[in-house]
């Protein structure tokens, strides 16, 4: 057993890769979430090949390793502790992408701890490029389409074809167009980052040359997904809407993307630089780093799995106690809300999207011509595939169905916040007011109402919360529209209140 610890403690390899390759088994649940996004979202399919491509650049570098002498730092203990509180945090709340990052981040402290400050700047880049298994980017969505919407209209204008734009959809003589969330561009932008930043760090030594192939991988293809929307309605318009409004939309927009990476690619190849020359005399130069405080990287590797499992094994005993059996869930509304009448027989074919809630329920109300739907997804226990404050529920299913999401934004009305969501199906239009009931505390921001949720289970023990949209059609002007929920949800919002806090007494 001494031979083996003497062993490993100079093999800077394996002291490398241990972390890498055991801190993703231990914390197996959070692995497990972002395996399920690679699997079931192609924007972040990617993540399959992060861990293998990662080996293989550290693999690359095994012949300098092997003569570098690690060098311990347990002061990094107290940063890896810090990390450790956040993912723990983050588990107790079901927060994923805090979780994710945070054990991304531990790989890198852990690493750092056991081999060295030189060694860690040595293997950087490949350490860095695990940030890269993190299905991270649907945030910015809502911007990209914003921009591809302005950028399209803009061209449009410019080759004098006339328009009419309301909000992200707009009108050609020859027919309409939205930009929805397929428009965006947000996988052309994360499929151009992860293989720029490959082809930067494969390509280039200095460092200032792959800093600007890295915007360059950013940037290009914003611009680029702007020209592929404008390239795609120009192709409808001339065609008289006959070819790429189908199938052979997506089509045309992967083949411009190839284009626009290879031609990236290419202009790159001109700057490459040659290959670092390998220094033979590193193990000589990084002598002096010898060990002065007896700390041997076994000892510290051993420290820090014991951490990550005693961390691990107490996120599974808190999460345990939440998953606690659910009674079967009476929520009933009133028949009426001062003029606002129950009506049975009349509702929208649209519906918002909510994973496993404990009660589900969508009611009609009418007063004179005006009709609003009502949908509320309560959750008396927020638990592991079930849970409210989740970016899995959605007001449209982005993967299909006939709702389309044509504009989200944060919306203030009497002091109170909502999300204000414009969806399209064909020639109806709906205006949607959404938020967040966490315990006793209403949101709209998911930031938020993951904090309150935090500060609820800690604080009083309580995990309840609800998601409550608010419907109308969109027929005329917007002020007249949100006016009709505004005098809904004036009505209603104390009643709502009221039961769920009876619901969750009652549990």
């Amino acid at each position: 057993m001494t031979r083996l610890f003497s062993t490993l403690n100079k093999n800077s390899l394996v002291l490398v890769l241990a972390p890498i390759l055991l801190i993703p088994l231990i914390f197996y649940n959070t692995t497990i979430a972002m395996v399920h996004v690679w699997t079931v979202n192609e924007t972040f399919t990617h993540g399959f090949l992060v861990l293998p491509i990662v080996i293989w650049l550290i693999w690359q570098k095994k012949s300098q390793l092997l003569l570098m002498k690690p060098e311990p730092s347990p002061r990094l203990y107290v940063v890896l502790l810090m990390l450790l509180i956040v993912w723990l945090i983050g588990a107790v709340v079901d927060v994923e992408i805090v979780q994710q990052f945070c054990m991304i981040s531990i790989i890198l402290t852990s690493v750092w701890a056991i081999v060295g400050r030189k060694i860690i700047l040595y293997i950087l880049f490949p350490l860095l490029f695990l940030y890269f298994s993190i299905p991270f980017g649907q945030v910015f969505i809502a911007p990209l389409m914003q921009f591809t919407a302005d950028f399209t209209i803009a061209l449009i204008k410019l080759v004098g074809i006339p328009v009419y734009r309301d909000g992200l959809s707009f009108i050609l003589p020859t027919g309409s167009w939205s930009v929805v969330e397929e428009c965006s561009g947000v996988r052309y932008l994360i499929a151009s980052f992860f293989l720029g930043t490959i082809y930067a760090y494969l390509n280039y030594t200095v460092t200032k040359k792959r800093v600007i192939f890295i915007l360059l991988s950013l940037i290009v293809p914003i611009i680029g997904n702007g020209l592929r929307a404008f390239g795609i309605v120009m192709i409808g318009h001339y065609s008289g809407m006959k070819l790429a409004v189908g199938a052979d939309h997506l089509l045309y927009g992967w083949v411009f993307f190839g284009v626009i990476i290879f031609m990236l690619f290419y202009l790159g190849s001109f700057w490459r630089d040659p290959e670092e020359p390998l220094n033979e005399s590193v193990n000589e130069n990084n002598s002096v780093l010898e060990n002065h405080k007896n700390v041997s990287p076994s000892s510290v590797l051993l420290v820090v799995l014991l951490l990550m499992i005693s961390v691990s094994s107490f996120s599974h005993y808190i999460t345990s106690v939440k998953n606690t059996e659910i009674q079967p869930v009476l929520l009933q509304l009133p028949e009426n809300y001062s003029g606002w009448y129950f009506n049975a027989d009349k509702s929208f074919s649209w519906k918002p999207v909510r994973v496993n809630p404990d009660k589900v329920i969508s009611q009609g109300y009418v007063m004179s011509d005006d009709f609003i739907q009502l949908d509320i997804a309560y959750y008396h226990v927020q638990r592991q595939g079930a849970e409210a404050i989740s970016t899995s529920n959605k007001i449209t299913n982005p993967y299909g169905g006939d709702w389309k999401l044509t504009r989200s934004n944060n919306f203030n009305k009497s002091d109170k916040n909502f999300t204000e969501s414009e969806l399209k199906f064909s020639n109806e239009k709906l205006l949607v007011w959404s938020w967040y009931r966490v315990g006793n505390y209403e949101t709209s921001s998911l930031y938020i109402a993951k904090a309150i949720e935090a500060y609820n289970l800690i604080v009083e023990g309580r995990s309840d919360a609800s998601l409550i949209s608010i419907a109308t059609q969109f027929d005329g002007t917007k002020e007249n529209t949100r006016q009709k929920i505004y005098n809904f949800w004036k009505e209603s919002s104390d009643d709502i209140s009221n039961r769920l806090e009876q619901l969750h007494n009652d549990q």
